[in-house]
């Protein structure tokens, strides 16, 4: 069976074994620090992966430095909450790109200056199948794990969106008492919270949690059998 294999950004190392034709093409992965008083959320991926972030954010690239063997592109946008009627708030997207992946992370409200200031805090790592950031101040407090679970989200045709989280006892808490389906990877649960069969499934494994969004072009049994070959591990 094909196995992908792709460096999560806070260094663990997610593989997906599947029946599919899949690659990690695409596939991005987000860890949430806490640096300080403020979470910091940072996103990894592809080059074209920024460049998506950026357009998507309405942000054109203002400032470029040499960081660390790659550039850190900073650009900014007024967004406005037309619904809520709120004032326009200042954000400010900062994109690092290496050889072949690049890390994104953004600010509210602050100056362009602070996503330097981010940047200098991590070393930047990066391997033939994912970049990692390691904390490198110590004079400044950064909590890489604690603050949210880090994940990879990857698309396969053929099955769905998995969104992939390393297995921590406090994940584990979240499940019923009883085992689910039993299958190659663990065990499946049906996750349907409006009771209108247009839930997930959740892949509980030994390592790794992983639920999956349907392809709209499956059945509900092709869904859950497609599913059922999936093996998710995070070491």
């Amino acid at each position: 069976m094909p196995v992908a294999t792709l460096t999560a950004v806070d260094g663990g190392s997610v593989k997906i074994d599947s029946p599919l034709d899949f690659s990690m093409i695409g596939a991005t992965t987000f860890l949430v620090a806490r640096i300080a008083q403020h979470l910091q959320e940072f996103g990894a991926g592809e080059l074209a992966f920024g460049d998506h972030v950026a357009q998507a954010t309405e942000v054109s690239f203002e400032e470029e430095y040499s960081v660390q063997g790659g550039r850190l592109r900073l650009g900014s946008a007024e967004h406005t909450d037309q619904a809520g009627g709120l004032s326009p708030r200042s954000f400010r997207l900062g994109v690092w790109s290496g050889k072949a992946y690049c890390v994104k992370t953004f600010i509210y409200n602050r100056p362009t200056s602070e996503l330097i200031d981010i940047f200098r805090l991590f070393s930047i790592d990066e391997r033939d199948d994912g970049v990692v950031l390691n904390s490198t101040r110590g004079d400044v407090p950064v909590m890489m794990k604690g603050a949210q679970v880090p994940k990879v989200v990857n698309n396969i045709q053929g099955l769905g969106l998995l969104e992939i989280r390393r297995l921590t006892p406090e994940i584990k808490r979240q499940f019923p008492p009883w085992d689910g389906l039993p299958v190659r990877g663990g065990g499946i649960f049906h996750d349907d919270p409006r009771g209108q069969g247009e839930g997930s499934l959740v892949l509980l494994g030994l390592s790794a949690v992983t639920r999956v969004y349907r392809d709209p072009a499956l059945l509900d049994e092709e869904f859950v059998d497609a599913a059922s070959e999936l093996l998710v591990t995070w070491s």
